[in-house]
């Protein structure tokens, strides 16, 4: 009834480890709190000082489980100090990138920590 096409959807499903899918979700995850930070930094004219002021501040419900460590605590943000702070502005580290908090490695032999 199905035939041959119907198989290979099939199979794809089967291929697809839950290994791959917490990967991609974690890829998903990075893509969103990359262009969040940009996004808070377009409209405030600086990075958040921490990754729960994406939070507070209404640009994320909630940090989300890193698929790899399934914690919202091992999220490693990536900090640098903007220099000599613009008027009414603080001089104090700000987040500019997230990687996941996981020492594991990827199907492809690369750390999930660089990604």
């Amino acid at each position: 009834m199905f035939g041959f096409p119907a198989l290979l959807v099939v199979q794809g499903c089967l291929d697809r480890s839950p290994m791959r899918a917490r990967e991609e979700a974690l890829r998903q995850d990075l893509l969103v709190f990359r262009s969040t930070l940009e996004q808070y930094r377009s409209d405030k004219g600086t990075y958040p000082g921490s990754l729960n002021d994406l939070v507070t501040e209404g640009y994320l419900r909630s940090i989300p489980f890193d698929p790899m460590t399934r914690s919202r605590d091992t999220w490693r943000a990536i900090y640098e100090y903007p220099g000599t702070p613009g008027p009414g502005r603080s001089s104090r580290f700000v987040v500019v990138g997230v990687r996941s908090g996981s020492p594991g490695r990827a199907g492809d032999g690369t750390l999930y920590g660089d990604w």
